[in-house]
């Protein structure tokens, strides 16, 4: 029910004092679709996962435990399989492109919430050489090992605003393949090198090749420092203050 929704999310919105969101990038959309004055509205990014799983490990201990290849780089791909998520675009992209991609891998882990969207991925992923398809769900005891194991995660996102994918892959410090799209440039701040524009379909074939001539290690160290910016004690001060800032005006 849509219209309902949408409705309902109106009136909501006229009821609240402020409104928090995750990203400035939001805030035109949030203002646009609810007719909400912008100034009710409160930004405070989402916290990072540090804390929430294990931590990672040696990456040849983790490929061990989980069966992957020991050699050549490993393109990762973790979460709930969505077909706004791209991943039809990622492997059409690895079949055809095999000269540039060659003894490097494509993990897909996750389990698709609709059975014939998964089928076909699995028919999709069997056609396809060095595609590795974990589909079922990831328990959160094995999440480290597959983020531990991976050189680089990909997101080719067909849209999205706020990505706890993005997020999760930030956690361990990971370079990222995504599109400029949303809140994900936003978010990864100067740790943008891989990001590619999403109306150019070889540009994700450019990042991924760019991904193979760049210092991935120096990469990752940037995402770290791009991911202490969401730390969840900062967070929770600014989320304080727009409390109190209510408060004095009650």
């Amino acid at each position: 029910f849509p219209r309902l929704e949408l409705w309902t999310g109106r009136v909501l919105v006229k009821l609240v004092d402020r409104l928090i969101v995750h990203h400035q990038v939001a805030i035109d959309e949030i203002v646009q679709l609810y007719k909400l004055d912008r100034n009710k509205i409160a930004v405070i990014p989402h916290g990072h996962y540090r804390d929430i799983y294990s931590q990672g490990i040696d990456s040849l201990k983790a490929r061990r435990q989980l069966n992957l290849p020991e050699s050549g780089k490993i393109y990762l791909n973790l979460g709930m399989l969505k077909p706004y998520k791209g991943i039809e675009r990622l492997f059409a992209l690895w079949q055809d492109r095999q000269s540039i991609l060659q003894g490097n891998s494509l993990l897909i882990a996750g389990q698709a919430l609709d059975d014939g969207y998964g089928q076909m991925l699995i028919e999709q992923a069997s056609e396809t050489e060095n595609v590795i398809f974990h589909h079922k769900f990831v328990e959160d005891e094995q999440i480290h090992l597959y983020f531990s194991a991976a050189d680089v995660v990909v997101l080719p996102f067909e849209r999205i605003l706020t990505s706890g994918s993005l997020i999760l892959a930030m956690s361990y410090g990971k370079p990222i393949i995504a599109p400029r799209l949303g809140s994900i440039p936003e978010t990864l701040g100067k740790a943008d090198c891989l990001l590619y524009d999403s109306d150019d379909e070889l540009s994700l074939l450019h990042a991924i090749k760019d991904s193979t001539q760049i210092d991935l290690n120096a990469l990752g160290e940037i995402v770290r420092e791009s991911c202490d910016r969401l730390d969840w004690s900062e967070i929770a001060q600014r989320t304080v203050s727009v409390y109190q800032k209510e408060a004095k005006t009650l």
